[in-house]
């Protein structure tokens, strides 16, 4: 078995089958990473997300690709992207 998967949702769903079914995967992580674009922080479905994993006490944290200057969103631990601090993140947070 994996340790780390992707269990992004694929595939366009209405709202409410897309949050049940959002949470449903939230619950079984012990970790979830927000990576950081230029709209992130406006993005509906990743606030829904981050309010998920919030009400059932997943921690969240953000990354970024050093250099790039997008806003982050307010409450998460922000990372520049490199494997040392993933790796920190997966011991020290997971």
């Amino acid at each position: 078995m994996e340790r780390y998967q992707d269990w992004s949702i694929k595939q366009s769903e209405p709202q409410s089958e897309w949050i049940s079914k959002a949470e449903n995967r939230i619950k079984h992580c012990q970790l979830v990473i927000v990576l950081l674009g230029e709209k992130t922080h406006n993005a509906n479905g990743v606030t829904i997300e981050i309010e998920l994993a919030r009400r059932n006490d997943i921690p969240v944290v953000q990354f970024q690709q050093e250099g790039t200057k997008f806003l982050t969103i307010e409450g998460l631990r922000f990372f520049n992207w490199s494997h040392n601090n993933l790796e920190y993140v997966l011991k020290k947070i997971a």
